[in-house]
Order: structure tokens, then C-alpha cells, then sequence
């Protein structure tokens, strides 16, 4: 093999890993920050002009049928507060989740907890 050969060759070489590199920093910027936003869930129903209108001691299967069944849960949760009169404190709360995102960095969810009688105790909009 020539001098020039070699050096075709090691240019060739170090150009697909350039590209390859950038395309895998493409793909890593896809998929955590979703600029398509494919991989964003809700409820059927789900806006968040309905979601703002969910309020403390609302009913939850009235929320559920207002926004659509939860696209994760409902998941039992234990504590909010260290307060002993929290309503969640004896574990007997449930967090649902209605619109969120399958992966991502950066996306807003929508949860409703519920006390154990199934009335709304909080509705967030959370942002990570």
C-alpha cells in the first residue's frame, strides 16, 4: 500500500467517525429533548385548559371521566407531608398521572391525588 494509499485512507477513516459521532449527538438530542414531541402522553380527553379546571375535592371518577383514563397509575402513595394529619400519611392516597412523556428531559405532567374516599386532594402541573 502507497504513502498516498495510507493517507486516503486515514482521512476516510477519521471523516466517518466525525459523521458518526454527529449523528449520534442528533439522535441523543431527539431523544432527550423530543423537539418533535413524539413521545408526549395525555388522557384522551386530556387538555390542560380542562386539567386547570380540576379542583380540591372534586370527586375522581368524575375527574377520570372529565379528562380520560390516566396514561400511568393510579399508584398508591404514602406521605406528602410529615404532618400526621395528612390525609396521605396512612398510605391511602393515589396519584394519577394524565398527560406526561414516555422519555424526555424536559416535558410537563399532569397528576391529581386523590384521598382514600376518592376526592381530589391536589392537582399539579409539574415541570421537569
Amino acid at each position: 500500500m502507497t504513502t498516498q494509499a495510507k493517507i486516503i485512507l486515514i482521512v476516510r477513516l477519521a471523516l466517518g467517525a466525525v459523521l458518526g459521532s454527529a449523528l449520534l449527538v442528533v439522535i441523543y438530542a431527539f431523544v432527550i429533548f423530543d423537539p418533535f414531541e413524539w413521545g408526549l402522553v395525555q388522557s384522551e380527553h386530556f387538555t390542560w385548559e380542562k386539567f386547570s379546571s380540576v379542583k380540591k375535592g372534586d370527586d375522581i371518577d368524575r375527574v377520570v371521566a372529565f379528562l380520560g383514563k390516566p396514561v400511568r397509575g393510579p399508584v398508591k402513595i404514602e406521605v406528602l407531608t410529615s404532618d400526621p394529619h395528612d390525609p396521605c400519611f396512612t398510605g391511602d392516597c393515589t396519584k394519577y398521572f394524565f398527560a406526561g412523556a414516555r422519555w424526555g428531559a424536559s416535558y410537563k405532567e399532569a397528576i391529581v391525588i386523590a384521598d382514600k374516599n376518592g376526592f381530589v386532594l391536589l392537582a399539579q402541573a409539574r415541570q421537569e
